[in-house]
């Protein structure tokens, strides 16, 4: 399915792209923060793994083996993306001082989780045929948002003068000041 994978693409683009923010960022927080780039790497990795070789789906029969038919969703697969949504929240507020610094970032970041929404209550609430185009428009612009978002970021990074992508670190990190050079 085409829309399907241009998702799962859009997702590693993500992983990728937050993966160059994790290596080029300033090395300034201390502690919890500075595990935002990898977590959220790491998170649409497995979003984009998922896209493709539907865990979801899996956990969902899974569910409905266990628990029965569900009464609130349309199927249990339906409860784990919900799910998905609620952990990233959660992990997105106990990070929020990292999210923050980067006001583009949060912005577009919380137009695809916008996105998100309406592409998982249309999935999760409609049963009409109809509701397909809906459906895969909103799930393409979370995940093109989300890549966007995390593209602002590396560009942010490279037009601050911060140390290259990928570059092995030097000194503390920190933009040396243009000066003369001494011959």
């Amino acid at each position: 399915h085409s829309v399907t994978a241009l998702s799962s693409a859009f997702m590693a683009m993500t992983a990728g792209l937050a993966w160059a923010c994790h290596l080029g960022r300033p090395r300034e927080p201390a502690g919890w923060f500075r595990w935002f780039w990898p977590a959220f790497s790491l998170g649409f990795l497995f979003f984009s793994l998922d896209e493709i070789l539907e865990f979801h789906e899996g956990l969902g029969s899974w569910m409905k083996t266990a628990l029965g038919s569900s009464e609130t969703f349309r199927n249990w697969n339906d409860a784990v993306v919900v799910g998905y949504g609620v952990v990233a929240l959660i992990a997105l507020a106990a990070f929020l001082p990292e999210v923050l610094r980067y006001p583009r970032f949060a912005e577009l970041l919380a137009t695809g989780f916008g996105f998100f929404v309406v592409h998982t209550a249309i999935d999760s609430l409609m049963t009409s045929s109809s509701k397909n185009i809906p459906e895969e428009s909103a799930k393409l612009f979370a995940t093109a948002f989300f890549a966007l978002a995390a593209l602002t970021v590396v560009m942010t990074l490279q037009q601050s003068g911060q140390r290259e992508l990928g570059a092995p670190s030097q000194g503390d990190g920190k933009p040396k000041a243009a000066g003369r050079r001494r011959r």
